[in-house]
């Protein structure tokens, strides 16, 4: 189990040996710099808000004044591409608010799965790391495999045949069901991904 944001860990909430459920919170996170960096996206967009509402004033005024013959067509024009670019200003402030407030749901880290904690990696008051693991778990109940085979193999397998596979970890032969099999290849490698269970 790893972070996907970087900040200090303010709880664990399990200990090696516990036993966690889908859902269960195993990490919880600072989100001050979270909170921070939603405060300024918003106040980007009210700023973008603030700079369209003003371009599209100025279009209004100088349209007039186009129609009047005070301004030349060519400032009409300029005010246009203003509108514009404050158009596509806000909508970049608005998304980069959307992904910022995507952000506060990774402060809170919860277990994928049904499983054991084999190891805990870090302790609250340390820093976490976007992407390096704080946790170790150990899935129980059914696995899944995905293994990717080449185009010349796909067609020697079905939904629900039943295979053997050989993991470098285990000596023992294991037997496993094909679950799925997604039948767009891979772009680069021309490989299948199979799923089995």
């Amino acid at each position: 189990v790893a972070s996907r944001i970087t900040g200090f860990i303010e709880k664990i909430t399990v200990d090696e040996g516990d036993i966690v459920k889908p859902g269960d919170t195993l990490v919880e996170i600072d989100n001050a710099q979270i909170e921070a960096a939603i405060k300024g996206a918003d106040a980007a967009v009210l700023a973008a808000k603030a700079d369209l509402l003003d371009a599209k004033d100025d279009v209004k005024r100088i349209k007039k004044l186009v129609q009047s013959k005070t301004m030349a067509e060519d400032d009409l024009r300029n005010a246009e591409v203003r509108r514009a670019q404050a158009t596509a200003t806000l909508a970049t402030a608005e998304a980069e608010l959307v992904a910022k407030k995507q952000d506060r749901r990774y402060s809170h880290i919860i277990s994928p799965v049904h499983a054991q904690v084999r190891e805990r990696l870090r302790d609250p008051g340390d820093l976490a790391a976007a992407g390096e693991p704080i946790l170790q778990l150990d899935a129980l109940g059914d696995m899944e495999l995905e293994v990717y085979l080449p185009s010349t193999s796909i067609s020697n397998i079905s939904v629900g045949q039943t295979v053997n596979v050989k993991v470098k970890s285990c000596d023992e032969l294991l037997t496993a069901k094909v679950s799925n099999i997604v039948r767009a290849a891979d772009e680069v490698t021309r490989r299948y991904k199979v799923r089995l269970l």
